[in-house]
């Protein structure tokens, strides 16, 4: 992330949603929904003070704009709460639709029609399929994932 040039570096006031059980979050005017994800969310790597975040969503307001909403836990680490101020440095996650060797290779063991199904999907569901593999850290939950892909594509 050194290198990154931030698309957004400034301080940021923390909100709170009335109601019980009501986020804390911030509005990032700066950075517009995107119309290829679902609901325009905007997935972004950075900094919350000094604390890195990684592939975190940015949020739609219902206006038009974005909002970074900050659970107990990051609250916790940051020690901040609705009312504090917070330094946001971020750059927008540039997701690629790369296979990986290990789905490539499953996909090999697989019909020809589980890949060129794979190829016939939108762009945003390919990604979808990924996200969906790769968010656990669980090596077998990848695995039945896998699985669970190579099943819907046949």
């Amino acid at each position: 992330m050194k290198n990154k040039k931030y698309l957004i570096d400034k301080e940021y006031l923390l909100s709170k949603f009335d109601g019980k059980g009501g986020w804390t979050y911030t509005r990032i005017p700066e950075i517009k929904q995107n119309p290829k994800n679902n609901f325009g969310w905007v997935m972004v790597n950075g900094f919350i003070d000094n604390h890195e975040v990684v592939r975190h969503k940015l949020m739609p307001m219902g206006d038009g704009s974005l909002f970074l909403s900050l659970n107990a836990k990051l609250r916790k680490i940051l020690k901040k709460e609705s009312g504090d101020s917070v330094r946001v440095r971020f750059y927008i996650e540039e997701t690629l639709l790369v296979l990986t060797a290990e789905i490539i290779s499953c996909f090999e063991n697989e019909q020809s029609c589980v890949l060129d199904n794979y190829n016939k999907l939108e762009s945003k569901k390919q990604q979808s399929w990924l996200d969906y593999i790769y968010k656990s850290d669980s090596e077998q939950i990848k695995a039945d994932r896998i699985v669970e892909m190579i099943l819907d594509l046949q």
